[in-house]
């Protein structure tokens, strides 16, 4: 089991540079509420948290599975959505803003994508990159690693094909060790 938070500073400045006004927070994978405690209690004005592992707080969060809990609910209500999910996230992207009915204010997104270390291990692309491209399962990359940042940029930037919105910042930052990617970005209504 991945640990909570390994560079919880290096998430907490990214999330705090991007986080608007009144934010409204489903936190999708909250695990002990580290996030919750040292940013969302005292700036968010709803907060959500979703695990189906340990929730840190029975009102404020409901165990399930997260995929499960998005695909029975709307979520029009919340404009920040951290997904710590510790594996690719990109198919929560398309999944969160698949559920929201109306997108009429910018939505921010964070997320921690742990798939990285895959990158340097392998060269062939995770399937949803396959699947986004329309790329052969068996189509390889030499040095996939050197390309992840672009490769992911460029998943994000594909949402406005398929979503009404617009992609208008972009940021990333790394652990320590640069096996771990921290991605903010937020979304405009078109």
């Amino acid at each position: 089991m991945p640990k909570d938070n390994t560079a919880k500073e290096t998430k907490l400045v990214l999330r705090e540079s991007m986080l608007p006004e009144h934010p409204r927070v489903l936190d999708l994978f909250c695990g002990n509420g580290v996030m919750y405690r040292s940013l969302y209690e005292e700036r968010s004005v709803r907060y959500l948290g979703i695990d189906k592992s340990k929730i840190f707080n029975a009102e404020l969060c409901i165990k399930i599975d997260n995929e499960k809990w998005l695909l029975n609910n709307k979520i029009d209500c919340f404009n920040v959505f951290d997904i710590d999910a510790y594996s690719s996230p990109g198919k929560y992207y398309s999944l969160i803003l698949s559920r929201i009915a109306v997108i009429n204010e910018p939505l921010i997104l964070f997320s921690t994508d742990g798939a990285l270390i895959s990158f340097r291990i392998n060269t062939k692309l995770p399937c949803e990159y396959l699947i986004s491209e329309g790329i052969s399962p068996d189509f390889q990359i030499p040095g996939l690693y050197n390309y992840y940042e672009d490769i992911h940029s460029t998943y994000i930037k594909k949402l406005e094909l398929n979503y009404p919105v617009k992609v208008d910042e972009i940021k990333v930052s790394y652990n320590d060790t640069k096996t771990t990617a921290y991605w903010g970005f937020r979304l405009l209504p078109v």
